[in-house]
């Protein structure tokens, strides 16, 4: 598919302005799994988002530890599609980014399993199919890490380890990718490392580096920032040195997001860190099990988190897991309430919300088992209107009965249950279920049922009023009279 270029500046202010608007950092979120299967359990893979079609882009990695995967998949929120099993060789631990202005994913490097072997090939997925762009640039490495500086417009690659005739070493080196030649930018900064994981702060208009593994293969827990020309070691705390992590960058909420990772101790981690560019934070939260060598990628359309595979004690993983602020909490109900034959009565919700939240209300004829949303004007049930709404996507909404066949306003049933659905881009709060009971005998409308009710309608009834119709048949008789002493007699 063919796409307009845009220059990189132009885009990186576009997603800038959409990460702050209404961005609040100190925002609940919570991990919700998302899919339990879909695909073969993998690790050692990478994933990117794809901002023009709005999918998530994953390639390679290994379903069992040595049966490498050259198969290309993507996330559109639902499910997963396999798109391509032809390009890159089967690999594990590559770097992969995605280049917004030329709309391509970019693929580095890997080991391709066969002995001591790391590639230095460089490829590119375009929607439709593999394309390899350059075989010089970084000498060949895996487990380093790449991100997409979106300020300038190049891919970012940092560190990994390489085998130059057969032998390991480990790198420091700072390489970019303008999409035509890489350029080798910096040795000095972070000390060598592999495993590391790697974003870009779009906020900051930093790429951010964090933990990965020695040349004495002990683990770090430091965290770096590369504006373009220079290191910067931005912390030394938060997280525990660990290595194998994923790492994302949340644009809605101008956070850096890190999940998971294999810590010192040689156990995988289930803790979610955050990263504001100052300080981490630790959100306590349950999510996904203690995993290592997963990915993730941060998906802007639905702004969200997600997670996919890894390895953990039970395994090699094949969950989809997503990470985003909280859906609505309710914070009061309606409530259930009486009215008289031609009251009106309103219901009202409230809740808390870190998003603009919308509002839907749903009733049915107590005792129905279908549920229908309230719509602002008539709503009926089987052809008959049961009554009129105004506000129904609002907190308040106000219900009042039908004109009926006399010109009167009156239910054409006892009773009604209504609840709010209250929403927002993260998710859906269901408040608790409310009825509506009439009170049939309250004649007069005063909140009561007493002899006043019977005094009135027995003038209506004797003046032959269209309010005496208590049944509602068109018609005024003696049923109608008989009708409102049973109501009476039993107090509504």
């Amino acid at each position: 598919m063919n796409r307009p270029l845009k220059s990189a500046v132009a885009v990186s202010v576009s997603l800038l302005t959409f990460s702050l608007a209404g961005s609040v950092i100190a925002q609940p979120v919570q991990w919700t799994q998302r899919l339990a299967g879909g695909i073969l359990p993998r690790t050692d893979h990478r994933m990117v988002y794809d901002s023009a079609r709005g999918v998530i882009v994953m390639f390679g990695g290994t379903t069992t530890g040595s049966d490498y995967k050259g198969d290309t998949w993507e996330w559109d929120g639902v499910s997963w599609t396999v798109r391509a099993v032809s390009g890159p060789s089967p690999r594990i631990d590559y770097g992969m980014a995605y280049d917004v202005a030329r709309g391509v994913t970019v693929l580095f490097g890997g080991y391709v399993g066969d002995g001591n072997s790391a590639s230095n090939e460089t490829w590119e997925w375009n929607d439709n199919s593999w394309t390899q762009r350059a075989v010089s640039g970084p000498p060949a490495r895996w487990h380093h890490a790449m991100a997409y500086d979106a300020t300038r417009g190049v891919t970012v690659l940092f560190g990994g380890l390489g085998y130059p005739n057969g032998t390991q070493t480990f790198l420091g080196d700072t390489w970019e990718w303008n999409g035509t030649v890489w350029t080798w930018r910096s040795d000095t900064g972070p000390a060598p490392r592999w495993t590391h994981s790697m974003s870009y702060d779009l906020a900051r208009h930093e790429s951010v580096m964090f933990g990965g593994s020695n040349t004495s293969y002990a683990n770090l827990s430091d965290t770096w920032a590369w504006n373009g020309s220079t290191w910067t070691l931005r912390s030394q705390s938060g997280p525990t040195a660990r290595t194998e992590t994923a790492m994302v960058f949340d644009t809605s909420r101008g956070v850096t997001v890190l999940f998971g990772g294999h810590n010192s101790a040689g156990f995988p981690d289930g803790e979610t860190w955050e990263w504001d560019g100052t300080i981490w934070t630790q959100q306590t939260i349950s999510g996904p099990s203690p995993r290592y060598g997963h990915a993730m990628a941060y998906d802007v359309g639905r702004r969200m988190s997600v997670l996919f595979g890894g390895y953990s004690v039970s395994g090699f993983s094949s969950e989809t897991w997503g990470l985003a602020p909280a859906a609505p909490i309710i914070t009061s109900q309606p409530v259930s309430q009486s009215t008289c034959p031609s009251g009106s009565v309103a219901f009202a919700v409230a809740a808390n919300s870190v998003a603009p939240p919308t509002y839907s209300w749903q009733w049915q004829i107590a005792g129905d088992s279908s549920w229908q949303t309230i719509v602002n004007g008539t709503n009926s049930a089987g052809g008959i209107e049961q009554f009129v709404a105004i506000g129904a996507s609002t907190p308040h909404v106000s219900i009042r009965p039908p004109i009926g066949p006399t010109g009167t306003r009156i239910w054409q049933n006892p009773s009604y249950n209504v609840y709010a659905v209250v929403s927002n881009i993260y998710g859906a709060a269901n408040s608790n279920q409310a009825t509506l009971s009439i009170c049939n005998a309250d004649f007069n409308c005063d909140g009561r049922v007493d002899f006043f009710d019977y005094l009135d309608f027995v003038d209506a009834f004797s003046s032959s009023l269209p309010d005496a119709d208590f049944n509602q048949d068109g018609g005024i008789d003696f049923f109608d009279y008989l009708d409102f002493v049973d109501a009476f007699s039993i107090g509504c």
